[in-house]
């Protein structure tokens, strides 16, 4: 009985050195050791989130606040319009001003909502008369400009199905390739914009959609709004996906924005793998044969749409998805390309990078007119169309 009581005070005391299922149990030193461990731990892990705190607090003002030395701005971007200037809802004078910024901000595309196609692939919206008041002011007030018809689907793929308009069906397209042929050939646009949101990585039926627009209409200009590129293209776009479709449409406008990068720094990143990949992919396709396009010499340009709105989706954050930061990442990527131009020389044979890989950048859109404060157009000129 006193031995037992004399094993059961050392267990108390800590002096056995094995516990109750066996197991060694910790010195006193080696506690303090843990124990300094997980201090420095949890300090490091407060360090890091403070400094990420800081730079997401500080980015879009220190690193995007200062208006770069020069840009890629090249005299011909776009922007997308409210539906209500097709449909006839402003006035003569409302529409002069407009014009005058259009101007200003060297825009080149203009994007007018039409609104959407319903279930069978047929616009929702007629307004013929508007439209060709609109197309005739713009083409004698702003020469070498392109009034684009921008036209949304919903897709199959995201939305709610009774809502929703099938491209996988010849007839369904059928139907909206004749819509496109009325918005240009009888309401004046110069084109037409498919903007089906969204279709996954690798689908055909947009590639399809494209084909037999561009046979019904084959001088017209045909723009395609897409998704961003992403990494591993679990979401969006991969780089295949963009070299393709460069070779079935005028134009790739990319959307970046309701990206869920809620970090400025990241969001930034990501708008500039969005030059990189996209621009480059774009001018592989040109270099390449230009059969699948049906026309030689037809060639794809990129523009980059960029955000200035404050209320969106769950997947835009004002504070990291903004002009600003937008910009200085469409300026980061285009100078890397521009960087490994110089560094490869423009005969090397690079299948990964073409040589004068720039050549299919042509600007970009802010997303959109509507929602663009005089704050946003001031900035517009100062980090983009000035320096």
């Amino acid at each position: 009985m006193a031995n037992m009581n004399a094993a059961a005070k050392r267990l108390k005391e800590g002096k056995d050195l094995k516990s109750t299922n066996g197991v060694k149990s910790k010195s006193p030193l080696e506690k303090r050791k843990t124990g300094k461990v997980r201090k420095l731990v949890i300090w490091l892990g407060l360090f890091v989130c403070f400094a990420l705190s800081v730079d997401a607090l500080l980015f879009p003002r220190l690193c995007c606040g200062t208006a770069p030395a020069t840009t890629y701005n090249r005299g011909a971007n776009g922007i997308w319009l409210r539906y209500l200037w097709y449909f006839g809802k402003h006035s003569d004078a409302a529409l002069g001003s407009l014009i005058e910024k259009l101007k200003e901000g060297q825009f080149k595309y203009l994007y007018f909502h039409v609104r959407s196609v319903d279930q069978q692939g047929k616009l929702m919206h007629r307004y013929k008369d508007n439209a060709l008041k609109i197309n005739a002011r713009i083409k004698d007030a702003m020469p070498g400009a392109k009034s684009i018809a921008w036209i949304y689907v919903q897709s199959v793929y995201l939305q709610a199905k009774q809502k929703t308009t099938d491209i996988s069906k010849a007839e369904i397209r059928k139907n909206m390739v004749q819509e496109a042929k009325y918005l240009v050939e009888e309401c004046g646009f110069d084109g037409v914009q498919w903007d089906y949101e969204f279709y996954p990585s690798g689908n055909k039926d947009m590639l399809a959609l494209l084909d037999e627009t561009r046979q019904a209409l084959p001088n017209a200009f045909i723009s395609v709004a897409t998704p961003c590129w992403y990494p591993g293209t679990l979401w969006g776009f991969s780089d295949a996906d963009f070299k393709e479709l460069a070779a079935h449409c005028d134009q790739i406008a990319v959307m970046c924005y309701d990206t869920f990068f809620y970090y400025p720094r990241a969001y930034s990143w990501l708008v500039a793998q969005q030059a990189k990949h996209v621009t480059r992919g774009c001018t592989l396709a040109n270099q390449e044969s230009s059969k699948l396009r049906g026309q030689e010499g037809r060639k794809c340009t990129v523009i980059l749409g960029l955000p200035v709105y404050d209320e969106g989706t769950s997947g835009h954050l004002t504070h990291s998805e903004n002009l600003r930061t937008a910009l200085h990442g469409v300026n980061a990527g285009l100078n890397e390309l521009a960087k490994r131009d110089r560094s490869r020389g423009n005969t090397e044979k690079d299948s990964d990078h073409p040589a004068r890989s720039l050549e299919s950048f042509e600007g970009v859109a802010p997303f959109a007119e509507y929602t663009m404060d005089e704050g946003e157009w001031r900035d517009f000129q100062k980090f983009w169309v000035a320096p």
